[in-house]
């Protein structure tokens, strides 16, 4: 499942700048002599989570309501509910609109705000969030999935999804990081968590961090036109994928390397996204997904604009 949903906003492309002082990417293996003297960050709460269909999904508490199963996604802006249980536990309704979004059948989108969300022993009050109908998601992934826990619930935290240990953790402050770890720096805007230190065939991108989606690495329209990938989608057989619009009909092929910080990859399995199909105008050119993440302790620290990726032995 490809899984970006925000109310569409005209913005130029911004630039990926790193924290004063810091240069990326870097490998900060050579840091771990200095740990000792470090103290390590609070812990603010631990939750297990499950994985069908490479999917994030944890119990979450609603205003006292629940559990419901949720899924966690970076790619999601702001939050979502399904809209049947935001009105049967009493959410107030806002506006409407249409979410950009991958699918060629718009969904209403209906504004609303959570009053407390809590997942194991972390919890936040009055999480922006839009309305929708989910059952297109609860098709996708066989689970009875109830809401998308986006930016609006990981903005200004640290977050760690570990997924060989299937867990995501909050802490106060970045963790130290450990043993081989590629640190890059993202832009946080619109709801995106937008990172360089990419390059495809050579050639440097933008890339998008979605933890929500299923695939390795998709590509968005404008990338391929602009690194001349055409005749090769027009080769390519056809697949399709889904989101929160429904159905969309896309391509798959290989790439002869994609290569992120020092990780670097050989011919690995790419998703062309058609133009037309929910997947134009975005900011950035590659979308990263949990096929290629659930190798990975994948760091994220929105208040300093910091994404640590760290191998599992």
């Amino acid at each position: 499942m490809d899984s970006a949903v925000r109310f569409p906003q005209n913005q130029p492309p911004l630039e990926i700048a790193a924290p004063e002082g810091y240069n990326a990417p870097v490998l900060i293996g050579a840091l771990i002599a200095f740990a000792p003297a470090l103290q390590p960050p609070r812990l603010l709460g631990v939750a297990k989570f499950a994985f069908p269909k490479r999917e994030i999904v944890v119990p979450v508490l609603i205003g006292g309501h629940g559990p419901y199963l949720m899924l966690l996604n970076t790619g999601t802006s702001p939050s979502v509910i399904d809209l049947k249980l935001a009105k049967r536990i009493g959410l107030k309704l806002g506006g409407s609109g249409q979410g950009q979004a991958g699918g060629n059948t718009p969904n209403l989108l209906y504004e609303t705000s959570l009053p407390k969300v809590q997942v194991a022993g972390f919890s936040s009050k009055n999480v922006d969030c839009l309305a929708s109908d989910l059952s297109g998601i609860r098709r996708a992934i066989c689970r009875p999935i109830e809401g998308v826990l986006g930016d609006s619930f990981f903005s200004n935290r640290v977050v760690q999804f570990d997924y060989p240990a299937r867990r995501v953790r909050f802490y106060g402050a970045m963790p130290t990081p450990a043993g081989r770890t590629i640190t890059l720096p993202f832009k946080h805007d619109d709801g995106e968590v937008r990172f360089g230190g990419m390059r495809v065939d050579g050639m440097p991108v933008t890339a998008n961090l979605d933890t929500g989606s299923d695939g390795f690495f998709s590509l968005t329209p404008e990338a391929i036109r602009r690194l001349g990938l055409e005749g090769k989608v027009a080769a390519s057989p056809g697949t399709h994928g889904g989101s929160y619009n429904g159905r969309y009909q896309s391509k798959a092929g290989r790439l002869p390397t994609i290569q992120i910080g020092s990780i670097k990859l050989s011919r690995p399995h790419v998703v062309f996204w058609l133009p037309g199909t929910g997947h134009d105008g975005n900011h950035w050119d590659v979308n990263v997904g949990n096929r290629f993440l659930q190798n990975y302790v994948v760091t994220v620290d929105y208040r300093r604009g910091l994404l640590d990726l760290r191998k599992h032995p």
